[in-house]
């Protein structure tokens, strides 16, 4: 979560071609708008995206036990156990 919160929404928001022109061609307050616009629909994407997969995690049984039957297999292979 700290990674998302400090690295990379601020990066995905900073990217923004609407707030690059804001901090271009507008003043702070305006840039400030902007910025605060599209960090909302950044997060709003963020939680969308991971409530879907949340769900599907919940109310798949198939996909639940093929996501822990993955991560499992990736992570026991990695120590060369």
């Amino acid at each position: 979560m700290r990674r998302f919160l400090f690295e990379e929404l601020p990066a995905e928001v900073s990217k923004d071609e609407e707030y690059q022109n804001a901090k271009k061609y507008s003043d702070r307050q305006n840039a400030r708008i902007t910025f605060e616009k599209k960090l909302v629909d950044k997060f709003q994407e963020f939680i969308f995206d991971h409530t879907e997969a949340y769900r599907k995690f919940t109310d798949e049984p198939e996909f639940k036990t093929w996501l822990a039957n993955t991560l499992f297999d990736n992570d026991y292979d990695q120590d060369g156990a």
